[in-house]
């Protein structure tokens, strides 16, 4: 499994930084730049972050890992062809889900107090 590459191309797709990134998996950003570059081996658990960050499932990053090697019945040119659609795919649900930051509460107004 290459999730170097995997992690490299999620994040493209998503269009958001190395800084971003790790700040949404609670990673510190020379440790993702590590990982990208392939220098680091990645935990689990990290790259189970690294996927959620992505708002991507587990999964899915996986298959997007995954080398001829890894997958025995389809060519790697199948499987790095689904991978970045069905990448795009769940990026671009993401993307039209509302976020909690931008959600508006149904609280009234509050109006500034004299001085």
């Amino acid at each position: 499994m290459n999730y170097s590459k995997a992690i490299r191309v999620a994040r493209s797709l998503a269009d958001i930084s190395q800084g971003t990134l790790a700040d949404r998996a609670e990673i510190d950003r020379s440790y993702l730049s590590l990982i990208e570059s392939g220098k680091r081996k990645p935990s689990i658990e990290t790259i189970e972050r690294i996927a959620r960050a992505l708002k991507l499932p587990f999964h899915l990053l996986s298959l997007l890992a995954s080398e001829e090697a890894d997958i025995k019945r389809a060519s790697h040119e199948q499987i790095a062809g689904l991978s970045i659609e069905l990448t795009k795919l769940l990026i671009e649900a993401s993307k039209d889900e509302p976020n909690e930051d931008k959600t508006i509460r149904n609280e009234p107004a509050r109006q500034a107090e004299p001085h």
